[in-house]
């Protein structure tokens, strides 16, 4: 299944059930459109947790480490590894890192959400294609301070989603 994006997250969350739903909780904090992670319940979206992250932004000098504080049981499975704890560098290697790192930074200095489709490498599998949106979670002086994201597997094609037939 090969979707196109506008570049619209308002539009392109909606293509997808489960970055439908956290997007829409996330527009509909209280304190929108700066939410702050003391806004979020995870409990209020148990049925997405397991495949929600949130990550710590620490700025160092003129950029941005990330540290996952939260990682969803289904990404865990997904990847074959535990993030939580570790930053995009001890998580993922390369060219992945990079791109992720990339795109977290760009969603902090924006300070709005992003959506893409990516296919990430897999331990055991080879990869996993998914979507992911990320939205930024502000302190209260409006700077971003943490990130907060789902994978949405839905976007694999039938062959692909032979490993993960219980989720399905």
């Amino acid at each position: 299944m090969e979707t196109t994006l506008s570049g619209n997250v308002d539009v392109d969350a909606e293509k997808f059930p489960m970055t439908s739903r956290l997007y829409s909780y996330w527009a509909g904090l209280p304190s929108a459109p700066t939410p702050t992670w003391s806004d979020v319940d995870l409990m209020e979206n148990y049925r997405i947790a397991p495949l929600i992250f949130v990550a710590d932004v620490v700025k160092s000098n003129s950029s941005y480490r990330f540290v996952y504080r939260f990682v969803g049981t289904q990404i865990v499975e997904a990847f074959g590894f535990d993030a939580t704890g570790k930053s995009v560098d001890e998580a993922f290697e390369g060219k992945s890192a990079g791109l992720i790192n990339k795109a977290y930074t760009s969603i902090v200095e924006t300070k709005s959400p992003q959506l893409g489709i990516r296919r990430q490498a897999n331990i055991e599998r080879g990869h996993v294609r998914m979507a992911v949106l990320t939205v930024p979670l502000f302190n209260p002086g409006g700077e971003v301070q943490m990130l907060m994201g789902i994978n949405d597997f839905s976007v694999m094609n039938s062959d692909e989603r032979d490993d993960f037939k219980s989720w399905f």
